[in-house]
């Protein structure tokens, strides 16, 4: 379960899927650009924080999102997108607020107060109990309870293949959930120690009603794009309403929020093409050429980044040089950051190619009678998609590889992800506050001991020594030796060609002048119900 960095100016880590980027722009009057700055000063959040009491009560708040969530919830493989997690955020429960550092606190309205049993106290379990606030109900009016978090435990976990979550990380790390001392508190004990467990106990969304999430069948698509269900959901706002022709998402203030009332009166949420941006290739193992990794290892040396970047982000105040990546999991300055990249090289690519009995006839290489070819699905009407598509079929040509561009439209998209339907696509990656918790997710297979790939494993590779190190890096407590583990799993993934960081993204804001306690963050979270226009 991911938390999405939502509207970031500062810059994104390879973490939560986001299908496509969420560049939102307010349409209100008197806007600013929030926190334009170089890419070597970036602040890590511009939120106009303001007390409530200097918010005025009433106005709406527009947004522009990339894409309408085709399942309304967002621990789906195919709700998981970083749109729906910002519209979650609002009807959802969250355990924990996060400072611009990604420190946790505890969020009051959900719950009380937790207790912490740390593994080595505990017989090698780590054990996490919530008191959550009797207050709190879903909007069915039943109290969010034990069985809440037990139910979404098992929906999730990995043991019940009939449910399609975007990830098991985490919850394959609990071995029981039980009742304390009363309904409201739950005590979660997990199979050993597992540093992250704020994650999955405390991320948007920290749980779901069971009502939702017992059958496979509804958790999988019974929120389905006209099915928000509005009983299953919680927070400050609920549905008004959803306008599929208009693609637009209506919240209102919820008469049965229990917390401090929402200063707007209503949310909305519009889907626009434009909005869309993407940051990295991936590349399907098991499509055509692709699935020889010593093709897939060629082509990433002859894959300018830079030169991508620089096209990509012309006019903004950004240096390309700045914003390459190097790494699956951490950003540069970040503790634990290394550059295990592998580095653009056409002529190495050309000689491996060679190497491997791909010869140059004419424009192309052909082997065996067979071209040396591959898709690059390119989403129509998205400028940087389209810019990427046109600049690797460039570099590809260059070292005698032919690069079919193949239209893909905004609204299929996630099916083509979701269905393998790709050789190349280019997408983004969200940041995340846990940059170590979700290599199962993206990188490894369902669960441990399975060969088949992760739900949000769109480039299909299960690697065996990569499994090694996922229980490893879950579970290690020693900061230093889990940076370490991390590192050697990323230079296995680089080694795989499975997924390929162009750059790291910097967003931009805009948002009206006097709007207070929302704008651009990388990690830092926010209480919808405080965002409003000053007074």
């Amino acid at each position: 379960m991911r938390k999405a960095a939502i509207n970031a100016i500062a810059l994104l880590a390879v973490g939560s899927l986001a299908l496509t980027g969420c560049g939102q722009k307010n349409q209100n009057t008197g806007e600013k650009q929030a926190g334009a700055t170089s890419s070597a000063n970036l602040k890590l959040s511009d939120m106009n924080p303001q007390s409530r009491d200097k918010v005025k009560d009433g106005g709406s708040l527009r947004y522009s999102i990339s894409l309408l969530p085709p399942n309304w919830n967002p621990l789906t493989v195919d709700g998981n997108g970083v749109d729906n997690l910002t519209i979650a955020h609002f009807t959802l429960p969250t355990n924990f607020d996060f400072d611009e550092n990604a420190k946790p606190t505890v969020n009051k309205d959900y719950t009380e107060s937790y207790d912490v049993k740390e593994a080595a106290d505990n017989g090698g379990k780590l054990q996490v109990t919530l008191h959550l606030n009797p207050d709190a109900k879903w909007n069915s009016g039943r109290t969010i309870d034990y069985t809440d978090y037990l139910a979404t435990w098992k929906a999730n976990n990995g043991t019940n293949p009939a449910f399609k979550p975007a990830t098991t990380d985490g919850f394959n790390q609990i071995e029981k959930i039980e009742k304390g001392a009363k309904d409201t508190d739950v005590v979660v004990t997990f199979k050993s120690s597992y540093p992250d467990w704020t994650n999955v106990l405390g991320a948007s969304p920290s749980v779901l009603p069971k009502e939702a999430v017992t059958d496979p069948k509804v958790y999988n698509e019974g929120m389905g794009s006209a099915n928000f269900h509005p009983e299953w959901h919680t927070g400050p706002f609920t549905l008004d309403k959803i306008d599929q022709a208009q693609k637009t998402i209506t919240l209102k203030r919820n008469d049965k929020w229990w917390g401090d009332k929402a200063k707007l009166d209503t949310v909305s949420f519009r889907e626009l093409d434009e909005s869309a941006q993407t940051k990295a290739f991936t590349f399907n193992s098991k499509a055509g050429v692709l699935a020889d990794k010593k093709v897939r290892q060629a082509v990433v040396k002859g894959i300018n980044r830079e030169a991508i970047a620089r096209s990509d982000l012309a006019g903004l105040p950004v240096n390309p040089k700045d914003v390459m990546l190097g790494n699956h999991f951490f950003l540069p300055g970040q503790p634990g950051y290394k550059d295990n990249s592998t580095k653009y090289d056409p002529a190495a690519a050309k000689k491996e190619l060679d190497a491997a009995g791909w010869k140059m006839s004419g424009d192309y290489r052909v082997k065996d009678g067979k071209q040396l070819a591959f898709n690059y699905s390119m989403l129509t009407g998205v400028p940087t998609s389209e810019n990427e598509g046109a600049l690797l079929q460039q570099n590809m040509k260059a070292i005698g590889i032919k690069v079919n561009l193949v239209n893909t439209a905004s609204d299929t998209y996630q099916k083509v992800l979701q269905n393998h339907s790709f050789d190349t696509i280019s997408f983004t990656w969200q940041g995340t506050d846990w940059p170590m918790n979700n290599v199962r997710q993206i990188y490894g297979a369902a669960s441990e001991g399975s060969k088949n790939p992760s739900e949000s494993n769109y480039a299909q590779i299960v690697d065996p020594k990569l499994e090694q190190l996922i229980p490893k890096i879950d579970t290690e407590e020693d900061q230093t030796k889990r940076q370490d583990l991390t590192n050697q799993a990323d230079k296995i993934i680089w080694d795989n060609v499975h997924t390929l960081p162009l750059y790291r993204r910097v967003m931009f804001t805009a948002v009206p002048k006097n709007l207070a306690n929302y704008g651009a963050a990388t990690f830092q979270s926010y209480r919808p119900e405080d965002i409003g226009f000053m007074k």
